[in-house]
C-alpha cells in the first residue's frame, strides 16, 4: 500500500512529544512490511531544530511550512495534495488537528481517510477539565479547544479511528459522537530494540520523568513530592532527573527553587532518543505523574529498559499497566501519595528487581512491532474495501 502519515512537528522537534515519536515509528515499521510511506510534519519558522540532527529514516519526509499557532493546519493539506500527485495514495492516516482539510482530500478517487485521536482525552471540550489547572493561559486553552474540534471534525469524517486503549475508545466514541464500529483499539508501535535493561548500578536514589512540560504531565505534583522527600531526610543523594521541555519549563524551575530542592532537580531540555536510553539506565525509578494518559509512551519506553515505575491511577494507565505488577498506581494530584510511593520503592530493591521483570515482559507481550503493525494494516485494509 501506498501511504501518507500526517502529524504536528517532528521528533526531532522539543515540542514534538509521543506523538511524533509514535509517528516517526509508525512509518518506519509501515516501510519494513512492505509498504510506500510519507510522512508530513509540521516545520515552524525559523527552523527549531539543527538540520543536521535528523538522522536517516527509511521513508520519505515532507515539510509543511507555516508561522505559528494554528496556521500548520492549511500547509499540512497543501503538502498533502502535493504528495498525492506524486504517489496517488491509497491511505492518508492523520494524528490530529492538522489533519482538519485532510478528508476533502479522499472525496475524488479511491483514497481513504483514518485518523489517530491524540486529543479526546487530553482536552475535553466541556469546561474545566485540565484546563483548570492552568488559570494564566486563556491563549493556550482558547488554542487547544479550536485544535480539539478540528481533530474531532476530522475524526468523524475518518472511515475509520484507530486508538491505543479501551479507556481512550469510550472517550472518542462520547467526546466526539464516533459510532463505535467505526474506533478499533490498535496498541503503539513501539521500536523494541532500540531499549534494553542493562543497568548502572552505581547509581541510587535517581528518579527520572520524561514528558512535555505541560500541566497535564503534573510535575508540579512531582516536584511537591520530592520537596516531601527531601524534608524528610531518609533518603541519601536523592535526586530528580527532568528529561523534556514545554511551556511551563520555567514556572517548575521557579517552583523548584521556591520549595528548595532546585539542587535535587535537574532539567536536561529535549533530548534525543540515544542519549535519554543512557538516563533510563541511570535510573532507579520512573516516575509519571499525570493528571491524563492514553498511552503512557515514556512509562512503555522506561518498562521496556526494565525501569521499575511509580504512575498516577490517570486514564487509561489503570487499563495498560496492573498496579504493583508492572508498575505502582497511585492517585493523581496527591503529592503526598506519590512521595510515599517514591520512598517506598526506591528502599525497596526486591519490589525493583520484581517489577522490572515483569514490566519488560508486559512490554514484550503487548506491543511488539510486527504484530501491531499487522493490526493496523488489517485496518487499513477494512477501510479500502467499504
Amino acid at each position: 500500500m501506498k501511504i501518507c502519515l500526517t502529524t504536528r512537528f517532528s521528533p526531532w522537534d522539543s515540542r514534538g512529544g509521543g506523538m511524533a515519536l509514535l509517528v516517526h515509528d509508525l512509518a518506519h515499521y509501515l516501510v519494513s512490511a512492505g509498504n510506500d510511506v510519507a510522512v508530513v510534519y509540521t516545520h515552524e519558522a525559523p527552523v527549531p531544530f539543527a538540520a543536521e540532527a535528523i538522522p536517516s529514516v527509511n521513508y520519505e519526509i515532507c515539510w509543511a511550512r507555516h508561522a505559528n499557532a494554528l496556521r500548520y493546519i492549511p500547509p499540512v493539506a497543501r503538502a498533502v495534495a502535493g504528495l498525492q500527485k506524486k504517489y496517488s495514495f491509497d491511505i492518508i492516516h492523520g494524528h490530529g488537528p492538522e489533519a482538519f482539510f485532510l478528508p476533502k482530500l479522499t472525496l475524488a478517487g479511491r483514497m481513504k481517510f483514518i485518523m489517530t485521536s491524540h486529543y479526546a482525552d487530553t482536552w475535553p471540550l466541556r469546561p474545566g477539565g485540565i484546563f483548570k489547572y492552568a488559570p494564566n493561559t486563556i491563549p493556550v486553552r482558547l488554542i487547544h479547544r479550536i485544535e480539539t474540534r478540528c481533530e474531532m471534525e476530522a475524526c468523524r469524517k475518518a472511515g475509520r479511528v484507530a486508538v491505543f486503549s479501551g479507556w481512550q475508545r469510550q472517550r472518542v466514541i462520547s467526546e466526539y459522537k464516533i459510532p463505535s464500529v467505526r474506533v478499533s483499539v490498535i496498541p503503539a508501535v513501539v521500536p523494541l530494540g532500540l531499549f534494553d535493561c542493562r543497568r548502572d548500578e552505581a547509581e541510587k536514589n535517581r528518579i527520572l520523568f520524561c514528558g512535555r512540560l505541560v500541566e497535564q504531565k503534573g510535575v508540579d505534583v512531582l516536584l511537591r513530592a520530592m520537596a516531601l522527600m527531601a524534608g524528610r531526610g531518609d533518603i541519601r543523594g536523592l535526586r530528580l532527573d527532568i528529561i523534556g521541555d514545554g511551556i511551563e519549563r520555567a514556572r517548575y524551575e521557579r517552583l523548584a527553587e521556591r520549595l528548595g530542592i532546585a539542587q535535587t532537580v535537574r532539567f536536561h531540555g529535549h533530548l534525543p532518543r540515544p542519549q535519554l536510553a543512557q538516563f533510563f539506565r541511570k535510573a532507579n525509578v520512573f516516575v509519571l505523574p499525570s493528571r491524563s494518559e492514553s498511552l503512557a509512551l515514556a512509562l512503555i519506553e522506561a518498562l521496556a529498559c526494565g525501569v521499575p515505575a511509580v504512575a498516577s491511577r490517570a486514564g487509561a494507565v489503570p487499563e495498560l499497566f496492573r498496579d504493583k505488577e508492572e508498575a505502582i498506581l497511585v492517585p493523581a494530584d496527591d503529592p503526598r501519595l506519590l512521595s510515599d510511593a517514591l520512598s517506598g520503592l526506591l528502599a525497596d530493591e526486591s519490589m525493583q528487581q520484581a517489577l522490572s521483570r515483569r514490566g519488560r515482559a508486559m512490554v514484550e507481550r503487548h506491543y511488539e512491532p510486527a504484530r501491531n503493525i499487522e493490526k493496523l494494516i488489517g485496518v487499513y485494509r477494512e477501510s479500502l474495501t467499504d
